[in-house]
């Protein structure tokens, strides 16, 4: 099952239970929860409402369609004259589970429907510019070095209550600066 099928699963149960109170979507209606939004996390809001019995929510979308940033179109064809997919948006689903922590609820989710997943090998990647393939390893060394010490700094920051930065600056001061090397501005937009 796809991701946007989960979500239309989710919302139609969701709404199942506003249209069960005779509630009629193209009139004004009062509500004690509106819910921005009929992403993820809007559709994640609805479902903890619904199942702490809340009824009285309605959700509202911009789009004519749900998902938020879960979406994909079609390009091009394949040799088999079928067309390639790629994803819009909300491509991987992190941060799983720390050891010993609660397991991100969207995890749970797409093990629930049985959602397709593929793992992400970080450590097989193969970079190009535009003269071809170039090895980035040691840019992409370099930042995570420099990520490591970021992350130090923003703990030290938040546990000494101190004036805090943004992520820009904090990877500066851990040395981390790709100025105007296409490759370190590459490297930066992919870690990042």
């Amino acid at each position: 099952m796809r991701a946007s099928s989960l979500l239309a699963l989710l919302l139609t149960l969701c709404a199942a239970t506003a249209l069960s109170q005779g509630r009629d979507a193209a009139s004004c209606q009062k509500t004690s929860v509106l819910i921005l939004g009929a992403g993820t996390a809007g559709i994640a809001a609805a479902k903890a409402l619904s199942d702490a019995g809340v009824s009285d929510f309605l959700i509202l979308e911009y789009n004519d369609y749900i998902g938020g940033r879960v979406a994909h179109t079609t390009f091009g064809s394949k040799t088999d004259g079928t067309p390639y997919t790629i994803e819009l948006g909300a491509n991987w689903i992190q941060g799983l589970q720390s050891p010993g922590g609660p397991a991100n609820p969207i995890w749970t989710l797409s093990q629930e429907f049985n959602v397709t997943n593929t793992y992400s090998n970080y450590s097989s990647i193969l970079t190009y510019d535009d003269m071809g393939y170039v090895d980035y390893s040691a840019l992409l060394d370099d930042y995570e070095d420099a990520y490591s010490e970021f992350e130090q700094d923003a703990g030290y920051i938040l546990t000494e209550n101190l004036l805090d930065i943004n992520a820009e600056a904090g990877l500066a001061l851990a040395g981390w600066k790709p100025g105007n090397d296409p490759h370190a501005e590459a490297v930066d937009w992919w870690e990042w």
